[in-house]
C-alpha cells in the first residue's frame, strides 16, 4: 500500500489529483500539505495546514510518494520575488521535507520550456526549480511539462479563460510541430501524476524523466 504526501490540493491540478488519489485502493493515507482546511473529505486523507518556510518542522509519518502542483502567477504574487519565493523555494522547501520523509518517487508539475537560461522570468524560475530538484537525488524524479492548463479555477484568469474558448475551434491547427504546444486539462495532467505515482514499473535509483506536453 502507497502512502502519498501532497502540495497544491487546492489548485486545478490538485484538486483533480486529490480526488483520483482517494479513489485509488493502491493508495492507503494522504497527506496534503495546505495553507487551510476543507470539509468532507475520506477517512484516508490527512489535511495539515502548514507555512511552506517552516514546513521542516513538521512531524509527519514516512511516506512513499511527494506530488507537487504548488504554483502561482506574476499577478496573484505581485512581484517577481514573491513568484520565486512559491514556484522556487517553497517547491524545494516541499521537496526536502518529503526526502526526509522517505519519500523515493516525487512527481512534480513544471511548464512548457522551463528552462534556466530562458528569457521568459517564469520559464526561468521553473527551469531553476527543476535543476535545483535534480540535485535532491530522489530514487526517481518524474517532471511533467504541460502546455497552457484548461478547466475550473477558483480565481480567474483571462488568458487561461480565452485559451479554453479559443481551444475548440482552433483544436484542428494544433497538428504535427504544433501538436506540442496544445493547451491540456488540467485532468489530463491530474491523471498522468496518479498513474505515475501508483506504477508497479521497478524505479532506477537517481533517475529524472521529463515528460514534455504531448507525453502528459
Amino acid at each position: 500500500m502507497i502512502k502519498v504526501v501532497m502540495a497544491g490540493a487546492s489548485g486545478l491540478i490538485g484538486r483533480e489529483l486529490l480526488k483520483l488519489c482517494t479513489q485509488d485502493e493502491k493508495i492507503a493515507a494522504i497527506y496534503s500539505l495546505g495553507r487551510s482546511k476543507r470539509v468532507d473529505l475520506p477517512s484516508k486523507v490527512t489535511e495539515i495546514v502548514t507555512s511552506f518556510d517552516s514546513i521542516q518542522e513538521m512531524e509527519l509519518p514516512t511516506c512513499d510518494v511527494g506530488l507537487c502542483s504548488l504554483g502561482t502567477t506574476m499577478k496573484q504574487a505581485g512581484s517577481k520575488e514573491n513568484f520565486y519565493k512559491v514556484d522556487h523555494d517553497f517547491v524545494l522547501n516541499f521537496a526536502k521535507f518529503c526526502k526526509k520523509k522517505g519519500v523515493k518517487k516525487f512527481i512534480v508539475v513544471s511548464a512548457m520550456g522551463a528552462h534556466v537560461n530562458s528569457h521568459v522570468y517564469y520559464n526561468k524560475v521553473k527551469g531553476r526549480t527543476e535543476e535545483d530538484l535534480q540535485k535532491l537525488n530522489f530514487d526517481s524524479l518524474i517532471i511533467l511539462r504541460p502546455s497552457l492548463l484548461l478547466g475550473e479555477r477558483t480565481d480567474f484568469r483571462l488568458s487561461e479563460w480565452m485559451a479554453q474558448k479559443l481551444a475548440a475551434p482552433l483544436g484542428l491547427l494544433f497538428v504535427g510541430g504544433l501538436e506540442k504546444l496544445k493547451p491540456i486539462s488540467g485532468l489530463k495532467v491530474a491523471m498522468r501524476m496518479w498513474a505515475e505515482s501508483t506504477s508497479s514499473a521497478p524505479i532506477q535509483a537517481g533517475k529524472c524523466q521529463i515528460l514534455s506536453n504531448h507525453e502528459i
